[in-house]
């Protein structure tokens, strides 16, 4: 009897631990072992799951917006917005938690070697995080925003092409 409950559970841990995380339990860690600027709708839904709302970012439904939230209240956690007629990644977005190490500006920095950023002059401008730093790689896609009141990392962005979008707004949710 106790060798089959030790088979039940550990067939029910295999089988858990196979199926997409849910946005509560993302990571920056997954977040990074994915290649976010291949993905489609087809490999994020598999690789992420469901997102936990899905709905367009334009009025003309040319770019679709995955949301994935945790925490209470549930806020985004990771964004994704595609092209809505190829599925193909346009950016993606991770919002940082205040709580993370990588919240500090030298630290995730230090995780991205092959990011090169100019950190004496960040570009300063108003994000929906208020006064802000935005620190723009020149050999990667990342972008990473710096909250200029509390000197703390506050999102990250990664953008698939720098040109305009399908809808023709620039490709970040800042």
């Amino acid at each position: 009897m106790k060798s089959m409950i030790t088979a039940l559970i550990l067939t029910f841990t295999v089988a858990c631990s196979s199926l997409p995380p849910t946005s509560s339990r993302l990571s920056l860690t997954q977040i990074d072992s994915l290649n976010l600027m291949n993905l489609n709708t087809v490999t994020a839904k598999k690789e992420l799951g469901a997102p936990d709302i899905k709905d367009y970012t334009d009025s003309s439904h040319q770019e679709e917006t995955w949301l994935y939230l945790a925490g209470e209240p549930k806020t985004t956690r990771l964004s994704l917005i595609f092209n809505a007629a190829t599925g193909n990644i346009i950016s993606a977005h991770w919002f940082m938690d205040d709580r993370e190490p990588e919240s500090e500006l030298n630290r995730l920095i230090k995780r991205y070697p092959k990011a090169s950023f100019d950190i004496k002059n960040p570009t300063k401008k108003e994000s929906i995080y208020g006064p802000s730093l935005f620190y723009q790689s020149s050999t990667t896609p990342l972008t990473i925003i710096v909250d200029e009141r509390t000197n703390s990392v506050s999102a990250m962005s990664w953008t698939a092409n720098p040109s305009l979008t399908p809808s023709g707004r620039k490709p970040t949710s800042h």
